[in-house]
């Protein structure tokens, strides 16, 4: 079985003091293996984090404070505990790093040569593209709330009876080809927005976070770059540069169709 550590940066992954994710957190960390480490690290004066502190303790978690006004102190020090987890704790081989944060990268990147799995849990909405690249996982952290996903308290939603005289509900249509070179434009064009360098690497996070259900191969395609050119064709995105350091940004067939298939899908 093997040994997990959970790592939480808690300024970037708050779900709220009343949220059921801690539940669901150690729920998925417990799939992975043995935990044998929890530490969360934030300002636990901030009176968000204080109510929140009581019920982390209790599933003995170790909480490192982190005094408010010093910036990056928080990741800082995560880091450096992360690295004395691996010269230590040899045995801990999977790390579930709670966070999007960009600056974990080089973290990440530790893990791996150190021959450790890395999971991330993040903020889909606000995480790094090449962070999440280079972990061997990442989930939202709404999608591990138990019951549901409830974008801001996360408190399981109430389910009405099933209402059997009720007409069945249309079943959503398949998205096309082009619906999902459409969602690959939205992901060029919502990291141009973030002041992000929309590589194809990082791109293809970012199209999987608008949906996750996507899935080139299922399209017919055997790589990820056939399906980019395939878009390129057909006018969804357009690449300028050449090598690994090429940008794909929006084609005009994304600025005439205007249509956003990545929500409500």
């Amino acid at each position: 079985m093997n040994s997990v550590a959970i790592l939480w940066d808690m300024e970037n992954v708050n779900p709220g003091s009343d949220s059921l994710f801690l539940e669901g957190l150690l729920e998925y960390a417990e799939a992975k293996g043995r935990v044998v480490a929890a530490r969360a690290y934030g300002n636990w004066n901030h009176s968000g984090l204080s109510k929140i502190a009581p019920s982390l303790t209790r599933r003995y978690f170790y909480l490192v404070h982190i005094p408010k006004g010093q910036k990056n102190s928080s990741d800082m020090v995560m880091v450096s505990d992360t690295m004395e987890i691996i010269r230590i704790h040899d045995h801990i081989d999977t790390f579930i790093l709670v966070t999007g944060d960009s600056d974990f990268r080089f973290l990440v990147l530790a893990l791996r040569r150190a021959g450790k799995i890395v999971h991330i849990v993040c903020n889909t909405r606000n995480a790094s593209e090449d962070l999440l690249a280079l972990a061997d996982s990442y989930v939202d952290y709404r999608e591990l709330v138990p019951g549901g996903n409830d974008e801001e308290s996360g408190v399981r939603p109430h389910r009405a009876a099933e209402d059997k005289t009720a007409p069945e509900k249309t079943p959503t249509p398949a998205m096309t080809e082009e619906d999902w070179f459409q969602v690959l434009a939205e992901a060029a064009e919502l990291m141009l927005n973030k002041k992000i360098q929309p590589g194809i690497g990082s791109l293809k996070i970012r199209t999987k976070m608008l949906n996750a259900n996507f899935n080139e191969k299922k399209l017919g395609f055997s790589h990820w770059s056939e399906f980019v050119a395939a878009a390129v064709k057909a006018g969804f995105v357009t690449i300028e540069g050449k090598g690994p350091e090429a940008l794909r940004l929006p084609g005009s067939r994304h600025a005439e169709t205007g249509r956003n298939p990545a929500k409500g899908l």
